[in-house]
């Protein structure tokens, strides 16, 4: 390199040097040992001013505080074991786990404020807030006589040559109705102890004269894994549950909405504990159901790769009051009471098959135990059915048995695609399932006493898009009493949901 283009090259260092360097130094003497001196110097200064600024970044992580990290809900399974996180593998199992709960008054299972899907967050707080729900309407047509217009349930079809099992309205025919969709709110808020949630859902099933009123469905509030409030009992498996059009769902499943306490626990990756005390509100057949302890409930989820298995248990104590007809010795309007302990178990789970492209699932449930007919749906539907008084005063719990299985099928070819309207029906889908009620009667009760039901129900859905599902839905189910009298009931259904 010449000489001229070095001085060249050192004038321009001096220039981009310090002010004062530049003042008291001339580019043509400038030596090469000068040249080292200063960029010494400013490397000095270039460490003084990252001190300065590591110094203020550490004053500013002191005084701003942490932000929350989300925490689960307390439905929700351990870490990274949401109810539909880790039980699906892919999009479309996660979307098909997704209108399930939401369709049973379950949003996701995340509480946090201000990025949840959908939320909108208040000005000025640290709450966010979402309003969903869904449009309904179904036209559902009875080809036999059944004790509901628009939903099936098996222990209201009418047993021919028994009062009990007809005592109500009986319906036949066709009918729409859109009474039974939904709305509801779910706000949460985050602060320096964690996060919080309060979620409240209702419906327009009951009806007061001619009119649909609302119904309260949910309504709780959340903390970690802490929920106090009105919401499915904690036995209650939704990652078993079959997807159906029928509102009212299958006989011998968990499906009760009540008062609880409940509390919930990772044991671990895979494992989650929950204890409840949940509103007893027990039925006695011949009586009036008095107990004032709630009931106990626990239940322990344990996540395979393949889908879960759930186990749940049950203690209660029930007590009753009976007022006594004269004729039975007794004065006129005198009352007895009596106390029994009653309990109840669940096995629950699913299984998915390789069938359908890894989306088919194999799902069941089975409950049984004694005094625990208000737990299984359509002995809780009918109602006092928990214990019943014998002749002598005794109140005695009554043995019940309940559960369905149940096939979820994806029809991954589209049927459509051969005339040139691809994609259009990739997310039709069947279940196809079988449940069964049971109730060992005593000898004392009568012959038209509830025994037992069958229900089975095949369906075909479509969702043209995320938000709307269109679906057929054939169900036929059978009632029996103890005297063995039995009774048939056959309904179709066409429903269209649009979720919001």
């Amino acid at each position: 390199m010449s000489r001229v283009r070095i001085r060249l090259l050192i004038v321009i260092l001096l220039l981009l040097g310090p002010p004062g360097v530049r003042a008291q130094q001339d580019a043509s003497s400038v030596t090469l040992e000068d040249v080292f001196q200063m960029l010494q110097k400013q490397q000095k200064m270039i460490e003084s001013q990252q001190a300065t600024i590591d110094g203020l970044s550490a004053r500013l992580d002191d005084v701003a505080p942490e932000k929350p990290q989300i925490a689960g809900s307390d439905t929700a399974p351990p870490s990274g074991d949401s109810a539909r996180t880790q039980r699906q593998t892919d999009s479309l199992d996660q979307q098909m786990a997704d209108q399930r709960t939401s369709k049973r008054g379950m949003p996701p299972n995340v509480i946090t404020a201000g990025d949840f899907p959908g939320s909108i967050s208040v000005p000025g707080t640290d709450m966010a807030g979402k309003v969903g729900g869904n449009a309904r309407v179904a036209l559902v047509n009875n080809f036999d006589p059944i004790g509901s217009s628009d939903q099936f349930i098996a222990g209201e079809i009418p047993v021919p040559g028994d009062s009990s099992s007809a005592d109500g309205d009986l319906f036949e025919g066709a009918s729409i109705s859109a009474k039974r969709s939904q709305l509801n709110v779910d706000m949460r808020m985050d602060s320096n102890v964690g996060q919080f949630r309060a979620f409240i859902e209702g419906d327009f099933v009951t009806e007061v004269g001619s009119s649909d009123v609302f119904r309260l469905r949910h309504a709780y509030g959340q903390y970690k894994g802490i929920l106090v409030g009105q919401t499915w009992t904690t036995l209650m498996d939704l990652r078993a549950e079959p997807e159906e059009l029928d509102f009212e769902g299958l006989n011998g499943e968990i499906v009760l909405r009540h008062p609880l306490m409940r509390w919930g626990k990772a044991l671990g990756d895979n494992r989650r504990l929950t204890l409840a005390l949940e509103d007893p509100t027990p039925g006695i057949v011949n009586g009036d159901g008095k107990s004032d302890t709630p009931d106990l409930v626990s239940t322990i989820n344990l996540r395979r790769d393949a889908g879960h298995v759930q186990f749940g248990g049950l203690l209660r104590n029930i007590k009753g009051e009976q007022t006594v007809d004269p004729e039975d010795g007794m004065n006129d309007g005198e009352t007895r009471s009596g106390t029994v302990t009653g309990w109840g178990l669940s096995f629950s789970g699913s299984q998915k098959l390789k069938a359908g492209g890894g989306h088919d699932r194999l799902m069941w449930q089975l409950n049984l135990g004694e005094g625990f007919g208000g737990y299984i749906n359509d002995t809780a539907t009918l109602g006092d059915l928990d214990a019943v008084f014998s002749p002598d005063g005794t109140l005695k719990a009554l043995p019940v048995f309940g559960g369905y299985v149940a096939l979820e099928h994806f029809w991954i070819r589209d049927p459509l695609a051969y005339f040139g309207a691809k994609g259009l029906l990739k997310n039709l889908r069947s279940s196809l399932v079988y449940g069964y009620t049971g109730i060992s009667n005593f000898d004392f009760q009568p012959d038209d006493a509830y025994a037992e039901t069958q229900r089975a129900s095949v369906n075909l859905i479509w969702s043209p898009m995320e938000q709307i599902d269109v679906g057929v839905e054939y169900l036929w189910g059978t009632r029996k009493n103890k005297g063995g009298r039995s009774g048939a009931a056959n309904q179709l259904q066409l429903v269209v949901t649009y979720n919001f």
